[in-house]
């Protein structure tokens, strides 16, 4: 009898739901699909819950089959050498594309910082206030493009370093993952032009991701990972970094802050 995984089937149902509730406002931005074509939306949640399940059971069956080897600690230098790697791969499009793109609502909370339209709370005023600082210094320089540019290249940095840190928790899997892994972050066109945008939205997805992170430090390191100073400092300024850009990042922060006091406890 095939066994059942209680929270692989949560997970499933959580992931069918998600992919209904996403399509349906993409398309339609209200609840007239599920309510219209009930078939069809039953068949978009069924879908993506087997086909999640399906997935997540072979890769629970499927990696005790892999040569893991030992964790092995990705050094600082090594961390930074990589990240410098991938910087180097999206040079050419650093350098193609100069100083970067921007959105419209970055354009509105630049206006909004240059006093040309009123303060509103549509977008943070911090996440406002870095893009604006940035703008500033440009202009110090002498252009406005090099504010553009500063914002931009340290979305950048951030990033490759982000993908670099992430490197040590694929030490458990064979050398050709890890290959595959800095190809797909180096070479592929998303990444460079994702994080060469001036908007909120990249620095908030660099908070989050790191706040990710070391929530996975603190799983597998949680007898030691508050007796860290640095660690305790850094999860902390990762998740009130994400709230200040981003104030609905308050919910992924609330519900982790849950998750650690029960896994504590456990």
């Amino acid at each position: 009898m095939t066994h059942i995984y209680p929270d692989m089937t949560c997970a499933s149902l959580l992931f069918g739901l998600s992919c209904l509730v996403g399509y349906e406002f993409t398309k339609k931005g209200n609840w007239d699909f599920m309510l219209q074509r009930p078939l069809a939306a039953i068949g978009i949640f069924a879908v993506s819950t087997i086909g999640f399940y399906l997935a997540g059971k072979l890769l629970t069956i499927s990696l005790p089959k892999l040569k893991i080897h030992q964790v092995r600690k990705t050094g600082k230098h090594e961390t930074l050498l990589i990240a410098l790697f991938i910087l180097l791969c999206w040079l050419p499009h650093i350098i193609l594309y100069y100083p970067g793109a921007i959105t419209y609502d970055s354009f509105s909370q630049l206006r909004q910082y240059t006093g040309q339209t009123v303060w509103s709370d549509a977008h943070s005023p911090f996440s406002t206030w870095i893009m604006g600082i940035c703008l500033s210094i440009g202009r110090w320089l002498g252009s406005d493009r090099l504010g553009v540019f500063l914002f931009t290249f340290s979305m950048c940095i951030g990033g490759s370093l982000l993908f670099a840190y992430t490197f040590r928790y694929l030490k458990v899997f064979p050398r050709w993952v890890s290959v595959l892994f800095f190809a797909f972050f180096a070479f592929v066109p998303l990444w460079p032009s994702t994080f060469y945008t001036m908007t909120k939205d990249i620095p908030y997805t660099l908070m989050v991701m790191w706040f990710i992170l070391l929530l996975i430090d603190y799983v597998n390191n949680s007898g030691v990972f508050w007796k860290r100073k640095r660690k305790v400092i850094a999860i902390s300024a990762a998740g009130i970094l994400a709230c200040l850009i981003r104030p609905n990042a308050l919910l992924i922060v609330l519900i982790s802050g849950v998750g650690i006091l029960l896994w504590k406890k456990t």
